[in-house]
This record gives structure tokens, C-alpha cells and sequence, in this order.
């Protein structure tokens, strides 16, 4: 139960980190070109939706498509932001899903 509650919590703080930049980023973009915001949308409802999943039902195919979600939605937004993510990319990075 705790590794349930810090996995819990790191990724609520990339939740908040990643949704407060994204779409303040993208409309701040001096470089529209390389901001795809339809891809940026679509990459967060995808993470939100597998946050989702994963807080109704923690195992560990939930957690692994969480992170694989939160690493595709990095990508996307690293194109919309000159912001470093290098933090909330160290904790999805450092998630372990094998307490599942």
C-alpha cells in the first residue's frame, strides 16, 4: 500500500506539472510550427485516461500504461516548450511498476 501511495503521489505531481504546462506553453510558443497541439490534447486525454484507470484499478498493466503514457506525452510536449522537464521526466522515468 505504500509504494501504491508514492507512485500515487509522483504521479499527481506530474499530472499537475505536465497539464499546467502544456497548454500554457503551446499558446506562448514563439515557434508555432513545432507545437502540434491537437497531438498535445489528444497525448494528455490519453494520459489523464490511463491516470484514471490506474487510480480505479492499481496493477501493474495499469502502471505500465501510465508511464507509457506520461512518456509520450513528454514528448509531445518537450516540442511546445522551452520549459525543462527533466524533473518530471526523472519521475516517470523512476517509476516501478513491479510492486504489482
Amino acid at each position: 500500500m505504500k509504494t501504491i501511495k508514492k507512485l500515487f503521489f509522483k504521479v499527481l505531481f506530474c499530472s499537475l506539472i505536465i497539464s499546467s504546462l502544456s497548454f500554457i506553453s503551446c499558446e506562448e510558443s514563439s515557434d508555432e510550427a513545432d507545437c502540434d497541439i491537437s497531438a498535445l490534447e489528444y497525448a494528455q486525454e490519453a494520459y489523464f485516461d490511463a491516470y484514471s484507470a490506474f487510480i480505479s484499478n492499481p496493477t501493474r498493466s495499469s502502471c505500465n500504461n501510465l508511464v507509457s503514457q506520461g512518456r509520450t506525452l513528454i514528448s509531445v510536449a518537450e516540442d511546445c516548450s522551452d520549459v525543462d522537464l527533466s524533473s518530471v521526466i526523472d519521475i516517470i522515468n523512476s517509476s516501478d511498476c513491479s510492486a504489482f
